[in-house]
């Protein structure tokens, strides 16, 4: 059966015109697939009568009774059929640039496989073409999603950086060695006490790595016995000093648990 869409077969021009009884009655068209006759004798292309029928079953023509069953297809071997089947036709696609002719009994093949069916060829084409815009909807939609997503993620970074830079700054701005605390040496003595509490006291709970915990505590003992033998050029203030020392150390995360206990005899030793 030929698709509906696809045009019917056109006759070419030739010396003598189609018998009027191989038109059919109804589309006035030549059969493109083998007619069908009723018992009246009256040729139709089979598509066009059993629509007709399925609306009154009357013959087209001369309105005589018919019933589905009695219409028949011609004869294989008959006149008629020798006569529709050797029509010479063109597809009526060819204004699509088809250069298809033949005999009408060949049309329907032909027109089963024409490529020059636009109809046809976009039936075939459009699931994949819709299958494409779906694709490249879902495309887009990701990338709006990751662009999104990657403007957050720049945003969160920035946002880390800046605190990053800001912790840094602020670890700058209280390294030991920025301040001018420490040297590298431990030769903290009792003129250095109060500079000794400032540099525990600018990393209180955080003590750089590169300064060693067991010499600090040693210099602040050194420092306690100065204050012990109470030499007379122990500078001014000695003692207030010593004991904000003292009290620093108590406070800060410097020291094992062993020295924190040694640190609070020495602040109760003060008193």
């Amino acid at each position: 059966m030929i698709s509906e869409h696809f045009g019917a077969p056109i006759p070419i021009n030739s010396d003598e015109p189609i018998p009027h009884d191989l038109i059919c009655s109804i589309c006035m068209s030549l059969p493109s697939d083998v007619p069908v006759v009723t018992p009246c004798q009256h040729l139709f292309c089979n598509d066009c009568l059993r629509e007709a029928l399925s609306r009154q079953q009357l013959c087209p023509v001369d309105r005589c009774p018919v019933d589905r069953r009695q219409v028949s297809t011609l004869g294989e071997g008959t006149l008629i059929k020798r006569i529709w089947g050797s029509v010479k036709v063109k597809c009526a696609n060819h204004v699509h640039g088809c250069a298809w002719t033949g005999p009408v009994a060949d049309y329907k093949s032909h027109a089963e496989s024409c490529i020059h069916d636009q109809q046809r060829s976009n039936a075939l084409i459009q699931p994949r073409i819709d299958e494409i815009q779906e694709e490249l909807r879902q495309t887009k939609q990701l990338n709006t999603d990751l662009i999104q997503k990657l403007s957050r993620a720049k945003k969160l970074l920035e946002q880390k950086d800046q605190k990053l830079n800001t912790l840094n700054t602020s670890i700058a701005e209280r390294d030991p060695k920025a301040l001018g605390l420490f040297h590298g040496s431990y030769d903290f003595g009792r003129n250095d006490v109060v500079r000794l509490s400032q540099l525990i006291s600018a990393r209180l709970e955080n003590k750089p790595l590169y300064i060693d915990s067991n010499k600090i505590f040693n210099c602040v003992q050194a420092c306690f016995r100065d204050w012990e033998a109470g030499y007379r050029d122990n500078p001014q203030y000695y003692y207030v000093d010593m004991k904000m020392l003292l009290a620093t150390c108590n406070a800060s995360t410097w020291f094992t648990d062993n020295q924190k206990e040694r640190i609070r005899i020495m602040l109760r030793e003060l008193d």
